[in-house]
């Protein structure tokens, strides 16, 4: 999880073609970025969340 109290919000959709999932992840903040993470379709929700989790840390400098 997120070191901070900021909310995640995360929107699945399902590619068609590649039978992967796209999340978008936006950070509710001042400074709002957004960034996708694509990950296998059979990917649990629980592992989806570390891996994006670690994903912003990494890009904030930080670490879980």
């Amino acid at each position: 999880m997120l070191r901070n109290s900021r909310t995640v919000q995360f929107l699945a959709r399902r590619n068609k073609f590649s039978e992967k999932q796209t999340i978008m992840v936006l950070v509710g903040s001042n400074s709002i970025f957004v960034f996708q993470v694509i990950i296998e379709f059979t990917l649990p929700l629980a592992e989806t969340y570390a891996i994006v989790s670690a994903a912003m840390a990494k890009r904030k400098g930080e670490t879980i």
